[in-house]
């Protein structure tokens, strides 16, 4: 079926409007109800015994048969042909030649991660170099960082680039001045704020500007290259698996999840390359139609006219989860439920650890460009994208809320898993079960924006961050219920979803439903709390507010900042700056 839309006309008749063929008419009710029940790509005939086995349609199957080519002529059925070019046609994008690593006070793993995917990248014949974005606090651990880094360069024989406060604040007064481009918008997104603990966004933000016009990979300090497959690895394609197609294996420690993946020697950027910057509809060309069943119709009409393309991709990762939400295993499907359900001990594991594989099991090209994390990602950032909020946490989330409204982009994730290996042993977070803070709140945000007919990306994104900014200038009861409705709809939905799952017939283990019966009390008493209570930054609501003035002002100028930063680089001028070989 297309992707359609159904007016109700009287006398038994709707007006049905087919978005990808832009057909229109008006048509029966059981005819409207047969076109909707046309879910997967089949034959006429293979429709025909499927509605004949469903019991649903009185009318003989020459009646159907007839109604059903009446539809496909009149162009609302479509084909998975029409979908799926049969040549892959255009030029390849530039491969990836650059890794980025935002890194703070940790120089031990940031060797080891660099050391990691040089090696990965000298042995299959890439030539890459590294930038580094620094927000440590010291000046002898900067001083520190870059005697190593000097190092390394020399050892690995890699090009190795390194911004910290003096670098971005030097580039910073460079942009101003040859962009018109306010001290303050520029200081806030990309030099570290020391009133904030979190200001990985900010120095993700220096790497963007650093790497304009390329696309780039960009890796956590304590990830590993390491190069393996998940569990139940499958080659071809997947299209739009919800919200979240990652599945999940939870562990009781690190070096069983660590155990429990194939490790494979592996060109990972390649994988990257293949998707990154691409047009996903001539990439399908040799896929089989059932990557498409899944899909809603917004996406198939998307693919159908031609727009867009992949602007960021994710591998997967083994070793901790990267989360601060220790409810979050309550909120799987598909696979990863149905395991737990055959296996209450590995229930029981995945309401305690941190220890798990986070991966698809083969490539999944989505219409929601959103990380599920950040600590290892592809980013075409050859065009314009998005800043990340600077600081804070969940800034790879508001990050893709932004780059979803405001770009025709998509996503792929790679069913391939990197490590990633923290010091220490981390403990989830302990925090309301809805906190507001500016990257964890901004999609919500987000969420309740419209672009109106914006038609640019970067129009979007100066309509986007207006609406920010009169967000953060509401008075605060004003603000407080803004905050509340936002929240209220935040745990509707999360309920809704645990409801819809104790109801059905699916198997779930019983500490699973007594869980999330618990999780939904305590949701119910939350929504309650006073206003006070529900703001996670440090200073409450005068802090976010201005957090949110802030942001929005930075994506108001950021199209600005980033034309800006691409003319400095065509005249010479970098972020980062090489790092001599000692």
């Amino acid at each position: 079926m297309a992707d359609v839309e159904v007016f109700p006309a009287g006398d038994g008749l709707s007006l049905v409007h087919s978005r990808d063929s832009g057909a229109t008419g008006f048509y029966r009710a059981d005819t409207v109800v047969l076109l909707l029940s046309c879910r997967e790509f089949r034959t006429i005939d293979e429709h025909l015994q499927a509605h004949a086995r469903s019991g649903a349609f009185r009318a003989d199957g020459s009646v159907l048969r007839r109604d059903l080519l009446r539809l496909s002529r009149a162009g609302f059925l479509v084909s998975a042909d029409q979908l799926l070019p049969r040549k892959v046609a255009g030029p390849q994008p530039t491969p990836i030649s650059t890794i980025v690593i935002p890194t703070r006070d940790r120089p031990r793993l940031l060797r080891r991660a660099i050391d990691g995917y040089a090696r990965n990248c000298a042995r299959h014949g890439r030539q890459v170099g590294f930038v580094v974005s620094d927000d440590s606090a010291g000046l002898d651990t900067r001083r520190d960082c870059r005697a190593m880094l000097a190092e390394i360069a020399r050892d690995l024989g890699v090009d190795i680039c390194y911004a910290g406060p003096e670098e971005k604040a030097a580039f910073a007064a460079q942009l101003a001045r040859s962009g018109n481009i306010p001290g303050k918008v520029l200081r806030f997104g990309c030099l570290p704020d020391r009133g904030c603990d979190v200001t990985v966004g900010a120095n993700r933000n220096a790497l963007l500007l650093h790497t304009i016009g390329e696309r780039i990979f960009s890796a956590d300090d304590d990830t590993i290259c390491r190069v393996a497959v998940p569990p139940g690895h499958a080659d071809g394609h997947a299209l739009g698996e919800g919200d979240n197609p990652l599945r999940l294996w939870f562990f009781r420690n690190r070096q069983e999840a660590f155990a429990a993946v194939r490790y494979i020697e592996e060109d990972f950027l390649g994988h990257h390359d293949r998707y990154l910057g691409q047009a996903p509809r001539p990439m399908l060309a040799a896929a089989d139609a059932a990557a498409l069943e899944t899909a809603e119709p917004a996406l198939l009409r998307r693919l159908l006219a031609g727009t867009g393309r992949i602007r960021i991709t994710a591998n997967g990762v083994v070793g901790d989860c990267g989360r601060d939400n220790p409810n979050f295993y309550l909120f799987q499907d598909g696979t990863t439920v149905d395991r737990q359900a055959g296996s209450p001990a590995e229930f029981g594991t995945a309401r305690l650890t941190r220890e798990m594989i986070q991966a698809v099991t083969r490539t999944t090209i989505t219409a929601r460009p959103d990380p599920k994390f950040a600590m290892c990602i592809g980013l075409d950032n050859a065009d314009l994208l998005p800043p990340f909020p600077p600081v804070g946490r969940g800034e790879e989330v508001a990050f893709g809320a932004v780059l979803g409204v405001c770009f025709d982009a998509y996503g792929a994730y790679l069913p391939l898993v990197l490590q990633h290996d923290p010091a220490g042993r981390k403990q989830f977070a302990a925090p309301g079960l809805f906190p507001i803070s500016l990257g964890s709140w901004l999609s919500a945000c987000i969420g309740r924006f419209d672009p109106g007919f914006a038609g640019s990306p970067a129009e979007r994104l100066r309509r986007l961050g207006y609406y920010l900014t009169e967000l953060g200038r509401l008075p605060g009861p004003a603000f407080d219920e803004f905050a509340r409705l936002a929240m209220w709809a935040s745990m509707s939905t999360l309920i809704s979803n645990l409801e819809g799952r104790l109801a059905s017939q699916d198997p779930v283990p019983a500490c699973w439903m007594r869980d999330a019966r618990q999780f939904i009390a305590k949701a119910r008493r939350s929504a309650l709390a006073p206003a006070e209570q529900l703001y996670a930054a440090t200073g409450g609501r005068e802090a976010l507010t201005r957090q949110l003035r802030q942001f929005g002002e930075l994506i108001i100028w950021w199209p600005v900042i980033v034309e800006a930063a691409g003319e400095l680089r065509a005249a010479g001028h970098r972020l980062a700056q090489p790092v001599p070989q000692a």
